[in-house]
């Protein structure tokens, strides 16, 4: 089940304080699970790792996964990202941690830890530590100051060992460099393609049919059926049990206040006159003279739409070269500086980026601006009612489920609770048809169960649900007449793939033997082309975004033009050839030097933080109780 809701984790004020503690661990997943307290999870060098441990970590996976995903985390997610490890995991990558930290004497003390409560934002009023708020929101969240500051405690120890291992961990200008040119050196290739679907005679024999049926039957399965009968615990239902107090509403937005400060943001046009990463100088220089040019005409009194339409190299030249309003950090460095040092009504002098020479115009400034509190009143009151609300409705859920424990009659449970019991047809498992804000996500927790069995609480389409399933149809082979057609189709399909295969490596091996592509083309009636350059990011020109051929041809080179193989895409088979490749320019890595280096340095710590992560379990005893093992 999704536990963000149990014991009112779910809460904005948890956010708060989760957030305000230091983030020791990245979490990957989410899942379910069902536990009491004072059950085992782990035993860790002898510290036992408990279900409330494991439950707090979960949790906060939850939240964090939530903020993600938003309402489109469904239990489908759930299973993908195989979460009860993961968060298994987390714990004792805590517990050892901890044991390192306390092994090499490292501690915090009691100023320290009070020091960094005290400097949480969620704990002040009007920038002062405020110790009713701080007891008042422990206590609505139903943790005593003594948990909170253990645990806050535990997470600044790990923080201190991650900042001992952090500190011995240097990048060179040499690294930085090396990054930068792996990631902007480009490369430009002659290929063919064979597309299967040239190959259109393809021919095929009964024989040929129920054999490819028989060594493919569980394709042309018919899909399970089920039915079920469920409880729906809608958290709308509940709006009238809920209020929410002004006091609530203000330490929200003073805990939220970056959500109402609207950033500066300016609306604009351009007009682009385009170089490359590696044209000459005397190139660049020739597209800036184009520029000035245009910007003279500008200054005469031309508009700047129509030229923007006449000059302009830039897809919004149709649009009079308008962009639409943007926030500085969305749009290109040098673009951005520019953009945001001008008033309304202002052209630019050319300003150069990575795309060209720009010609900006700034129609408007929209200033920095915070929403008041009384302006944001109203929406906050709704979000925090409506979480409330699901607390509400979790909590039936949860109390409906405890009760199945002891009693497996789930249309009893529901007649002596007062809830309405509602009963679906026969399904597959995309879902019901009809009553369902997602019935893919009700499906897939319906098929997890078996005849008879009943879930536990599911959040789905923004409710809870509980369901037990009552009826199956099992899947079955079909016979073979009645899928005939289908199974013909996918064996031409199967035929046209290899022979577009078969005759690209044909095409390989005549071009290894001393054809030319041309050549070589016509024997196989395919005409070679030739991209543009292009870098290991960037989707190839002609051909798209296709990671296999990148990663194929940026390892070739003069003295090695051709692949090993045929490189199977998106559209058929391609053969590629070397034509050349080029290193990026210096003046671009002066410019990103700093980010580069940063990025190393993160990638470093992960990776030096990780080996003593793995050193460390090496050397631990561990043992995971049955239930939480994968």
């Amino acid at each position: 089940m999704l536990d963000l809701m149990r014991k009112h984790a779910g809460t904005w004020l948890i956010k708060v304080i989760l957030g305000a503690v230091i983030i020791v661990f990245t979490f990957w997943g989410i899942g379910s699970y069902r536990m009491r307290k004072g059950m085992r999870v782990a035993v860790v060098n002898g510290t036992t790792i408990t279900a409330d441990q494991y439950r707090d970590t979960y949790n906060r996976i939850l939240e964090q996964l939530r903020q993600q995903f938003g309402n489109n985390l469904n239990e489908e997610m759930i299973k993908m990202f195989n979460v009860k490890q993961r968060a298994v995991q987390s714990v004792i990558d805590q517990a050892l941690l901890l044991d390192e930290a306390k092994r090499l004497h490292i501690r915090v003390t009691d100023e320290e830890l009070a020091a960094a409560i005290r400097n949480t934002p969620a704990f002040q009023t009007n920038g002062q530590f405020d110790s009713r708020r701080y007891r008042r929101m422990l206590s609505i969240n139903r943790l005593t100051p003594e948990t909170f500051e253990a645990n806050q405690r535990q997470a600044m120890l790990i923080g201190k060992l991650r900042s001992l291992v952090r500190g011995s961990i240097k990048v060179s200008d040499v690294e930085a460099r090396e990054l930068y040119n792996w990631r902007n050196a480009s490369v430009k290739i002659e290929y063919v393609l064979f597309e299967p679907e040239r190959y259109k005679n393809i021919q095929t024999t009964p024989e040929e049919i129920k054999s490819y049926f028989n060594d493919h039957q569980s394709a042309y399965k018919t899909d399970p059926l089920i039915k079920t009968r469920y409880l729906y615990f809608d958290p709308g239902t509940y709006a009238e049990k809920i209020s929410v107090p002004d006091d609530e509403i203000a330490d929200y937005y003073e805990s939220h206040l970056q959500e109402y400060a609207k950033p500066k943001t300016v609306e604009v046009r351009h007009i682009l006159i385009k170089t490359g990463i590696g044209d000459n100088p005397e190139k660049v220089q020739d597209a800036k003279q184009k520029a000035l040019d245009v910007l003279k005409k500008i200054r005469s009194g031309e508009g700047f739409a129509e030229m923007a339409k006449k000059y302009s190299e830039d897809p919004s030249k149709d649009s009079g070269g308008y962009l639409g309003t943007f926030k500085q950090e969305a749009l290109v460095a040098p673009f951005a500086e520019k953009a945001f040092s001008m008033k309304a009504g202002e052209v630019s002098e050319p300003v150069r980026t990575r795309y060209g020479w720009h010609i900006i115009k700034v129609e408007k400034v929209n200033p920095e601006f915070t929403t008041p509190l009384k302006d944001a009143k109203a929406s906050i009151g709704k979000k925090l009612a409506d979480e409330k609300a699901k607390i509400l409705a979790y909590d039936d859920a949860e109390a409906v489920y405890d009760a199945t424990f002891d009693e497996n009659d789930l249309a009893k449970i529901a007649a002596e609770k007062g809830f309405k019991l509602q009963t679906t047809d026969f399904f597959a498992r995309k879902g019901p048809e009809k009553g369902m804000k997602d019935a893919a996500a009700f499906a897939a927790a319906a098929f997890d169960l078996k005849a008879g069995e009943i879930s536990e609480v599911k959040e789905i389409g923004g409710g809870y649900y509980i369901i037990q399933v009552v009826d199956e149809i099992p899947e079955k082979i079909p016979e073979l007449s009645a899928v005939e057609s289908q199974v013909r189709a996918d064996l031409v399909k199967k035929k046209q793939d290899e022979k577009a295969q078969e005759d690209a490596k044909a095409f390989l091996k005549a071009v290894s033997g001393g054809q030319s592509m041309a050549e070589a083309g016509k024997t196989f009636n395919v005409k070679p082309a030739e991209t543009g350059w292009f870098k290991r990011t960037d989707p190839i020109p002609d051909i798209g975004f296709e990671p296999a051929i990148i990663q194929a041809v940026f390892k070739l080179s003069g003295d090695s033009p051709l692949p090993d193989d045929a490189i199977k895409g998106k559209k058929g088979y391609y053969v590629t050839r070397f034509k050349a490749r080029k290193l990026p320019e210096g003046e671009g890595f002066s410019r990103e030097k700093a980010v580069l280096k940063q990025k190393l340095l993160r990638q470093k710590e992960l990776e030096a933080f990780n080996a003593l992560l793995a050193s460390i379990k090496k050397r631990s005893d561990i043992t995971i109780s049955e239930g939480y093992q994968r």
